[in-house]
């Protein structure tokens, strides 16, 4: 809500808002990450990108080996899929229990 994100005082602080802000209250904004830099956004108020505050995501990206190693499963399912229907849907029950990031 805009009381527990500091939204309504953003909104008084003049330079915050732009053009990419009008559906931070939906949660359907995109973050410019370029107004909290030094120089902040050179498009100002006509970015297309969200100047208000946004908590960080919870989830981290994965380490470059998880994620090499979840691009090798998803290939070796997409060849089991294409040649035994049977194979794939017992590994797809197997990962689905292994890993948070598949």
């Amino acid at each position: 809500s805009a009381e527990s994100d500091g939204t309504d005082e953003q909104l008084a602080d003049p330079g915050t808002w732009s053009r990419g802000s009008a559906k931070h209250a939906e949660g359907k904004c995109r973050p410019c990450h370029y107004v909290r830099t030094t120089a902040g956004c050179l498009n100002a108020e006509n970015c297309d990108f969200c100047h208000l505050a946004h908590r960080r995501k919870n989830r981290p990206r994965p380490h470059r080996r998880k994620r090499m190693q979840c691009k090798k499963y998803a290939d070796m399912l997409e060849d089991a899929e294409a040649n035994n229907p049977e194979v794939f849907r017992e590994a797809i029950e197997g990962l689905s229990s292994r890993s948070a990031y598949l």
